[in-house]
């Protein structure tokens, strides 16, 4: 049963993410700040009272401003997105939810940037790029 209880916040912030997903495709959230963003995850907590989640314009570097009015504009679309995702979860409670700038993807293409300027400066500093392995296919059985 505790095993239970550790999984059950992951599929519920995994399902909270879909469904968040889902009414952005759908034009449900009418706000123009929240054009062309996307919910990169969710965590819940342990006791399913609160959401995080991580927002991001997809494939595009966006700068400080732009951020904080991409996560306002969830913000006051937070009681609609509660709403809907009440009448589609099935739960007794629907979490609160609190949005944030994902800056996970922004971290990794500074750190990207970094990497090139050092191969530029110093082609020897650094071993040569390589494309990450291929993940292998399980045997079908």
């Amino acid at each position: 049963m505790a095993n239970e209880e550790k999984k059950r916040p992951v599929r519920v912030a995994e399902r909270i993410r879909e469904e968040l997903e889902g009414l952005l495709l759908r034009g449900a959230v009418h706000d123009p700040g929240v054009a062309g963003a996307t919910v990169s995850g969710v965590s819940v907590s342990p006791d399913l009272s609160v959401a995080d989640v991580r927002v991001r314009i997809y494939n595009r570097e966006v700068d400080e401003p732009q951020r904080k009015r991409v996560v306002r504009a969830f913000e006051r679309a937070k009681g609609l997105l509660r709403r809907e995702l009440a009448s589609r979860l099935s739960m007794r409670h629907t979490p609160e939810l609190r949005f944030h700038w994902d800056s996970g993807v922004d971290h990794a293409l500074r750190i990207e940037t970094l990497l090139e300027e050092i191969r530029r400066d110093d082609p020897d500093a650094l071993p040569p790029r390589t494309a990450a392995p291929a993940k292998k296919k399980k045997a079908a059985t």
